[in-house]
C-alpha cells in the first residue's frame, strides 16, 4: 500500500495532547530532541563553522536557543549561546563589546556545569578569557582543564597549540607536557597547519625539539616548512 495515497486520519487534539503529557513525564530525552529541532539549527551549524552570520540569524538562533533553555540545561544550547554571545561581541562596537564578552562567558558556565568534561566548553572559555584579559592565568586553566578533559581531539589540537604558545608564562609543569603530544598528534593529522603555525608565530624550533626523537616525522616537518618559505619568497 501506498503510504501517499493513503486517507490522513484526524486526530483529536486531546490524544495529542495526551501523547504529549506522556512524553513529558516518562521520556524527557524525546521533547529535549523536539526542541533542539526548533528553525535555527541551520544557523547553528552555519555559526560553528564560523561563517559570519547577519543580525537577524543570530537572533532566530538565539530565540529557539532560550526557548530550550527555559525547559532544560542541555550543555550543548548553553555552548550555542556562547558561541552566537561571541560572535555578537567580535563584530560589536567597542562600547557593547564587554557586555557581549561577559554573556558568553556567563552561558559557558553554564554549559560547563552541566558538562564539565567537555573539552569544546573549556577551550571556548580558555579563549573567551584570552579575548578579554590576553595571555593570563585564568585563560591557562581552562587550556589545561580542556586538555585534561580529552588530551587528543583532533578538531582542537592546532588551535590548542596555538594558544599554548601564547600561554606559556601561565603554564605549569602539568599543562605543558601535553604540548609534545599536541605537536607529535598534528604533525601526522595535519602536517601543513603544524608548520604553517610553526613560522607564523615562530615556533619552528619549538616543533623540532619535539620531535627530535621522531624522524620521519622532523623530516615530514622541515618538507613543510621548506616549501612555504620557498613559496614565500
Amino acid at each position: 500500500m501506498n503510504i501517499m495515497l493513503t486517507k490522513p486520519r484526524i486526530v483529536p487534539f486531546w490524544w495529542m495532547a495526551w501523547i504529549a503529557l506522556m512524553l513529558f513525564l516518562f521520556s524527557l530525552s524525546s521533547v529535549t530532541a523536539r526542541f533542539l529541532m526548533l528553525p535555527g539549527d541551520s544557523v547553528r551549524l552555519a555559526l560553528l563553522e564560523g561563517e559570519t552570520l547577519d543580525v537577524a540569524s543570530l537572533d532566530r538562533l538565539e530565540a529557539s536557543r532560550l526557548r530550550v533553555v527555559r525547559w532544560f540545561s542541555p550543555a550543548s544550547v548553553a555552548g550555542d549561546l556562547a558561541v552566537l554571545s561571541l560572535q555578537r561581541a567580535q563584530g560589536a562596537a567597542s562600547e557593547e563589546e564587554g557586555a557581549a564578552f561577559a554573556e558568553a562567558e556567563k552561558w559557558q558556565r553554564i554549559g560547563l556545569l552541566n558538562a564539565p568534561a567537555d573539552p569544546y566548553g573549556w577551550f571556548r572559555l580558555a579563549f573567551l578569557f584570552y579575548r578579554t584579559e590576553g595571555s593570563s592565568a585564568q585563560a591557562a586553566k581552562a587550556w589545561s582543564q580542556s586538555l585534561d578533559a580529552a588530551p587528543y581531539e583532533p578538531r582542537l589540537s592546532f588551535a590548542r597549540l596555538q594558544m599554548a604558545m601564547t600561554l606559556d608564562p601561565f603554564l605549569d609543569d602539568n599543562a605543558r607536557r601535553h604540548i609534545p603530544v599536541l605537536i607529535r598528534s598534528l604533525v601526522k593529522d595535519d602536517p601543513k597547519a603544524l608548520a604553517t603555525g610553526a613560522l607564523v608565530g615562530a615556533y619552528v624550533s619549538v616543533v623540532e625539539e619535539a620531535l627530535v626523537n621522531e624522524d620521519d616525522d622532523l623530516i615530514t616537518f622541515r618538507e613543510h616548512v621548506s616549501k612555504l618559505v620557498k613559496k614565500s619568497k
